[in-house]
Formats: structure tokens, C-alpha cells, sequence
């Protein structure tokens, strides 16, 4: 549940930069992959300690959740591509496409390589 409500704060922060960039003629690849970095730099911080209660290093997890970023950034930018210029959607379907499927993406890694914890 502490996902959903942390990776949905990010998410609605992305879709604002989404939305103003649009508004303001920014094309809509560019628009939502500055979104997706923009939600990205908060994200790390919840999902680190208040999500996957973390407590590796800083030096051990950064470079991992900077990892999975990209992907996930090259991910929603394929989705978003495949359903708003392949399929011909309007942006906000194919950016509520690619959210869903990034998210899904976004909890597998981190929960098994970005913010898991070797024991002993």
C-alpha cells in the first residue's frame, strides 16, 4: 500500500510537468520524459526508507535507483511512443498506459535489486 501512495505522489507530480509542458507546446515525448525525471528525484527518498524500510548505504542504493531510472524513463518513453504515436492515442491515454506498466516494473526492481538487503 505504501507504494501505491508514494509512487502516486510521484506520478501525479510527473503528469503536472506532463500537462504544463504540453500547455505550453513542449512535444510530448519531451514533455513526459521531463516529467519522469522530475518524479523520479523524490521517489528515491520514499521509496527507500518509508516504502522498503532500506538501510543499505546511500553509496550502495543511489546508483542502483539511478539504474532502474533510466530504464524505467526508456520504458515509459517506449510505451508512451508505441501508444501515442503508434496507436494514434491522445497523450493522456498513452501516458496512463505506460504508468501502469512502469509501475509494475518499478516495484519488481526495487523490491529484488534496487532496495533488497543481503542477509547476514
Amino acid at each position: 500500500m505504501r507504494f501505491l501512495f508514494a509512487g502516486g505522489a510521484v506520478t501525479l507530480l510527473h503528469w503536472a510537468v506532463l500537462a504544463a509542458g504540453l500547455a505550453a507546446g513542449v512535444e510530448p515525448l519531451a514533455a513526459t520524459v521531463l516529467g519522469s525525471a522530475m518524479g523520479a528525484v523524490g521517489n528515491y527518498w520514499m521509496q527507500r526508507r518509508w516504502v522498503f524500510g532500506a538501510t543499505q548505504p546511500h553509496a550502495t542504493a543511489i546508483w542502483r535507483y539511478a539504474l532502474s531510472c533510466g530504464l524505467a524513463t526508456l520504458l515509459n518513453a517506449l510505451w508512451f511512443v508505441a501508444g501515442h504515436r503508434v496507436m494514434g492515442w491522445a497523450p493522456l491515454p498513452a501516458q496512463i498506459i505506460a504508468t501502469g506498466l512502469v509501475a509494475v516494473t518499478n516495484y519488481l526492481l526495487y523490491k529484488i535489486w534496487v532496495f533488497h538487503e543481503q542477509a547476514g
